[in-house]
């Protein structure tokens, strides 16, 4: 194989590596995993979410509901793909 054929894969692996290490590494940081569970506390990650998480552990819905429940699509695809994309967006705040 000559030079030529080396560079190019190099060329653009580079970058594509350094795209998928910096984006492991943002979900890690940020807790992105933690959007992919039904845990409420994950909702209350976000500093905006403190007083409706506040109210839903006070009330009665707490033994009969998470925020999942009522506010992702039931479907499998669906919903990962409804948390995908607000993880996505939360990413770009």
């Amino acid at each position: 194989m000559n030079e030529k054929g080396i560079a190019a894969p190099v060329l653009l692996g580079i970058p594509l590596g350094l795209l998928i290490g910096v984006g492991l590494f943002t979900f890690g940081y940020a807790r992105g995993y933690s959007y992919m569970t039904d845990d409420p506390q994950a909702c209350n990650n976000c500093h905006v979410m403190h007083e409706q998480y506040d109210g839903w552990l006070k009330s009665s819905h707490r033994k009969a509901a998470v925020c999942n429940d009522c506010h992702t699509p039931h479907g499998f695809v669906p919903k990962y793909f409804t948390k995908a994309l607000n993880g996505f967006n939360h990413s770009l705040a």
